[in-house]
């Protein structure tokens, strides 16, 4: 299997964006980048794009970019669906700019393939089983994002059929291959989160 750079997306103004390298063995993660600004008399978080340009050309070469394929929630009034659009339009329009290929996945779709647990903290938790040495990433409440990101990589990785043959043995070798990656934020050493490779094995085969 070919090592890839591989780009997760979590869309909205509490999303974030992932990319693991698989040369690297690294995780690095950007949350959106956000403007506080006055709208008449309510301050309201906007995206900034410049900011948001700069973490994609950094990022480049990027083989693949997935994106959360999400439609308006229930309650959302229009404003807030203008709102999101429009952010979702920008991500792709850089992504397009920077010739990053983009491919969807819906919540529905990674949150099962990766059997994501029901519950606020479900994606955290996730996350931090797949990836044990980079769950400081998301180790508060308000980091949903970046763990949703890291998930929506892991599952372009392990279930698009880009980059492997797609079948449950080929998932369960890359999904262990997971936990030596390391934080690029801090590159500490990792740690596996697993007494011995016979648990890691076993707990695997168990979930995938």
């Amino acid at each position: 299997m070919r090592k890839l750079r591989i780009l997760g997306v979590d869309p909205g103004l509490s999303g974030a964006l992932a990319l693991i390298d698989d040369n690297k063995r690294t995780l690095e993660v950007f949350d959106m980048p956000l403007f506080e600004l006055k709208r008449g008399k309510k301050n309201k978080r906007e995206i900034d794009i410049h900011s948001l340009a700069r973490c994609v050309k950094r990022f480049v070469p990027i083989d693949m970019a997935f994106f959360e394929k999400v439609g308006a929630m229930p309650g959302q009034g229009v404003t807030g669906m203008f709102q999101f659009g429009r952010l979702v339009g920008i991500v792709e329009g850089i992504l397009y700019a920077n010739k990053v290929p983009i491919d969807y996945v819906s919540p529905r779709k990674w949150r099962s393939d990766l059997k994501v647990r029901q519950g606020k903290d479900g994606s955290r938790e996730r996350a931090s089983t797949l990836m044990p040495s980079c769950a400081e990433i998301w180790s508060r409440k308000k980091d949903v994002g970046r763990a949703e990101a890291t998930l929506i990589a892991i599952h372009g990785k392990l279930f698009s059929g880009f980059f492997s043959e797609n079948n449950k043995d080929s998932e369960k070798k890359d999904a262990r291959s997971l936990v030596d990656f390391k934080s690029k934020k801090d590159n500490q050493t990792p740690l596996a989160g697993f007494s011995s490779m016979k648990e890691m094995e076993n707990f695997y085969n168990f979930k995938f």
